[in-house]
């Protein structure tokens, strides 16, 4: 097999766009569906801001129909076209010839495989197109899979990775384990931080919670918001609100988000003798109304790459609490903007809760750093200009000496 002749210097179109600096380009993003998740909302959050930017952006996804299964279709900007692939069985082929026929005809400068289950649809594309240069980029979401059968086709997932020109992972660690692990090529490997609108996510006013009427109650708000399923290992937090209330500490703790663990979550909270202070309030559409709520947010999650929920709250002014996995170091400097805690130590965890519940100061100041921090290395604006320079550059597109990230 021939290797794909892919373009490492993309030919852009158009004039330099005077405020960012950069060319326009003209990129396909590829994901597997526009059912709801976080890649993909991420990923249709930069193709709109991208196609506003004055860049030529397409979205294509291979799995569903055009109209139906496809439930965030309408986050997509009009100006963006849409293109399904229409899989059908384990793997497709019509699928793999709409997408040879799409790249023909859009002649993308780069195509952005969202996930590696969409390499196996591109780098055979790429094959096929021989003639057609384009820069093939890589972004992977997953620090480890869940599921075994995932790690015994990495070695597939592997070969073609090495088929890309851009490896783009969500930190530093996940693009460490990913290069050790899997015996990657460091040279295409870099990592850009997740994003905040920091004018949306900003705190208009005082922190209190709310009872079932949607109305405000005095005392202190615990909070945390992600899918209820057994990564996000809530029930940790719940064991370390039940240790609170032994040292007379008894704030609400709200939880917002759905999923398979809720019966069992409810269940655990009633058991503790928690079912007074613990709120379910399910899937929610836009969670900065809890968030003005909460005085304190926690995530316990076993897995999580680089939270984007954690980093809506810090950008809330919302102190946060989170177990020390994957990149939470690089968000959070401990004691400073935030708190970590050892996965597994739930005695730490309700002392560090405990300490924030107890002294306000501390909350304000903490909050105060976090929203810093956002401000200053993790709000949209940042992340848009590092894909912008990613998508669109005559030269590499990060300082790989300076730790993966994009030049100043």
């Amino acid at each position: 097999m021939n290797s794909p002749q892919y373009n490492t210097s993309p030919d852009c179109q158009g004039h330099p766009d005077t405020k960012a600096g950069v060319p326009r380009s003209r990129t396909l993003f590829l994901l597997n569906s526009l059912i709801v998740g976080g890649s993909e909302k991420k990923t249709i959050r930069i193709a709109n801001t991208l196609h506003r930017n004055g860049h030529q952006v397409r979205i294509a996804y291979i799995n569903g129909h055009l109209r139906a299964d496809s439930p965030l279709r309408d986050l997509i900007d009009p100006g963006v076209v849409i293109h399904c692939l229409e899989r059908r069985g384990r793997y497709s082929l019509p699928a793999l010839m709409r997408l040879i026929r799409l790249l023909g005809e859009f002649r993308p400068s780069n195509v952005v495989c969202v996930n590696h289950h969409t390499l196996l649809y591109a780098v055979p594309a790429a094959l096929a197109k021989g003639n057609h240069r384009f820069t093939l980029i890589a972004l992977l979401n997953k620090t480890v899979f869940a599921a075994k059968s995932e790690e015994r086709y990495m070695r597939i997932y592997r070969l073609l990775l090495s088929r890309t020109d851009r490896m783009v992972f969500g930190c530093g660690f996940q693009m460490e384990t990913w290069v050790e692990k899997y015996r990657l090529d460091r040279s295409k490997a870099i990592y850009i931080y997740n994003g905040v609108d920091v004018a949306t996510f900003v705190r208009k006013g005082s922190s209190r919670t709310l009872n079932e009427r949607g109305e405000a109650e005095p005392g202190i708000a615990i909070g945390s918001v992600g899918q209820l399923r057994a990564g996000k290992n809530q029930e940790e937090l719940l064991h370390a609100l039940r240790l609170l209330a032994t040292k007379g500490v008894f704030p609400q703790l709200t939880i917002v988000g759905d999923g398979p663990e809720r019966d069992y979550l409810e269940r655990t909270a009633k058991s503790l003798g928690l079912a007074e202070q613990v709120r379910f309030h399910g899937q929610v559409s836009d969670v900065r109304g809890h968030l003005e709520q909460m005085d304190v947010f926690a995530i316990t999650s076993f897995v999580e790459t680089f939270s984007n929920a954690a980093l809506e709250a810090m950008s809330m002014g919302c102190p946060v609490v989170m177990s020390r996995m994957s990149g939470a170091s690089e968000m959070i400097e401990h004691g400073v903007n935030g708190f970590l805690y050892e996965l597994g130590d739930t005695e730490t965890l309700a002392e560090l809760l405990e300490r924030l519940c107890r002294d306000e100061e501390l909350r304000s100041r903490i909050g105060a750093n976090a929203r810093l921090a956002v401000e200053r290395r993790f709000s949209f604006d940042r992340m848009i200009m590092e894909y912008e320079r990613l998508l669109c550059s005559t030269r590499p597109p990060v300082d790989l000496a300076a730790g993966g990230r994009s030049e100043a």
